[in-house]
């Protein structure tokens, strides 16, 4: 009986999230561009390749209501319990929306958000100021001019403590350190990642479990 309601709890917020994708009248829309508008929100930075492709193909509420249950399962770090992933993925959203709105930018799709959805709060900042390359606007002879100029950075930090064991596994299985460095440029409250690009995909598949099946059923 617990087991069944926990599957219940799990489909229901399944439901709850895909159709509160976040779009005026999302409501009225065919199942299958409701399913578009979520894939299109911050469970982009989550959704796996074959995934998306999976998804694109499905046409009826109840397929897509499976979906979405399959997704979050694969994610849970512990299958007995589901509906951890998707708790702490709503909670990541909240607080990247509080801190980064970009303009008319959610802040979970900007990309500070980004890697606050896939990794957390960073447990360390720092700002500084570096030379970054930037193109003037163009000179006489119709050729942009590649320079320099001083811009105000942030640099995040996740120590081997602050990763999941299943992220940390897939750094050194590829060779590198159980760490990770972003640098974003800030400038006037938009960023831009400038280094640390090469660490996402992976921080986004560290969410499926080991023990997971690879693609939805």
């Amino acid at each position: 009986m617990a087991a069944r309601l926990r599957r219940r709890t799990a489909s229901v917020l399944a439901f709850s999230l895909l159709f509160s994708a976040g779009a005026a009248g999302a409501r009225r829309q065919r199942p299958q561009d409701t399913a578009q508008t979520w894939a299109a929100g911050p469970v982009r930075w989550l959704l796996r390749p074959e995934e998306a492709k999976e998804l694109r193909r499905l046409r009826d509420e109840r397929a897509i209501t499976a979906f979405i249950e399959a997704f979050w399962r694969r994610r849970d770090p512990n299958p007995g319990a589901p509906g951890q992933a998707l708790k702490t993925f709503n909670e990541r959203v909240r607080a990247a929306d509080q801190l980064y709105t970009d303009g008319d930018r959610r802040g979970s799709l900007t990309p500070r958000g980004r890697v606050i959805v896939l990794l957390g709060a960073p447990p360390a900042l720092r700002y500084s100021q570096r030379a970054v390359p930037t193109l003037e606007p163009e000179r006489e002879n119709g050729q942009p001019v590649l320079t320099t100029r001083i811009a105000t950075v942030e640099t995040w930090i996740y120590g081997p403590d602050d990763l999941t064991p299943g992220l940390a596994l897939k750094l050194e299985a590829a060779g590198g350190e159980p760490s990770l460095s972003f640098v974003f440029e800030v400038d006037d409250d938009r960023s831009k990642l400038i280094e640390g690009e090469e660490f996402l995909d992976p921080a986004a598949a560290a969410w499926v479990r080991d023990d997971a099946e690879a693609s939805p059923r």
